[in-house]
């Protein structure tokens, strides 16, 4: 636990720190550009470790093997949240229309995620199916690296909310690989994620902004104000609100 808590503090640290490296490259708006990003991919990360956490212990990993799970874990969440920002970097520069394709679904995904219940059963019922058609598999180990690779494949398309706040692959990408290494690690899910209303409301708001893309330009200090101030208020929200027992 100890060793989480170190860890997440550590690269949070460089992860704001970066914002200086980008304010020197890109300027102020590159800078606000960055750190709305990294805002926003910490969110995503921190709230796709529910379903992380629903696959190891159903597969009954032993807390001793978690931290080498956990480690495989962030590499294929960084992959394929790159691999995702990529590709939609790219159809985004050769089809216009994209951007509205991209909008449509983190819209889709906000209406989705205040649909708590649905969540639940979706994440149970995933975890259900997997476990019964992987334990004739001779390795457990890779049978639930099989589900983690699935599970961080699903969420990284949340990741095309970065989209909406720049389009520098540099800017995006380095936001996401230092937002997961802060919020990965066995024990960091009880203090860090988000509640599905934070992640709704920046969904939406992401969605919203490619949406209207054509017509409305959010200045970069304006969008980095609504994502703090969205976070702010989850946190605030959080920390007076009763605890939820299915909610941690």
């Amino acid at each position: 636990m100890g060793w989480s808590h170190n860890r997440a503090q550590r690269w949070i640290a460089i992860g704001l720190s970066f914002t200086v490296v980008v304010y020197v490259t890109y300027g102020l708006d590159g800078a606000a550009m960055y750190l709305a990003a990294y805002l926003i991919e910490c969110a995503l990360s921190a709230d796709s470790l529910l379903p992380l956490s629903l696959v190891l212990d159903a597969n009954r990993v032993r807390d001793d093997a978690r931290p080498r799970l956990f480690g495989w874990a962030i590499g294929i969440a960084i992959v394929s949240r790159a691999i995702v920002l990529a590709g939609g970097a790219y159809l985004a520069r050769a089809y216009d229309d994209a951007l509205y394709l991209f909008g449509g679904y983190l819209a889709y995904q906000a209406i989705r995620c205040l649909r708590e219940d649905d969540v639940h059963a979706e994440v149970d019922g995933f975890v259900d199916r997997w476990v019964r058609h992987v334990r004739a598999m001779r390795s457990p180990a890779a049978a639930c690296l099989l589900q983690i690779a699935y599970v961080e494949s699903i969420y990284a398309f949340d990741s095309l909310a970065a989209l909406s706040i720049s389009s520098v692959l540099l800017i995006v990408i380095t936001a996401n690989i230092l937002a997961t290494l802060a919020t990965r690690g066995p024990g960091v899910l009880t203090r860090i994620r988000p509640s599905r209303a934070v992640i709704a409301a920046l969904l939406l708001l992401t969605g919203a902004k490619l949406l209207a893309h054509a017509y409305l330009d959010v200045p970069p200090l304006i969008m980095l104000a609504l994502v703090a101030t969205i976070i702010g208020a989850g946190v605030i929200a959080t920390t007076l609100a009763p605890r939820n027992p299915r909610n941690p």
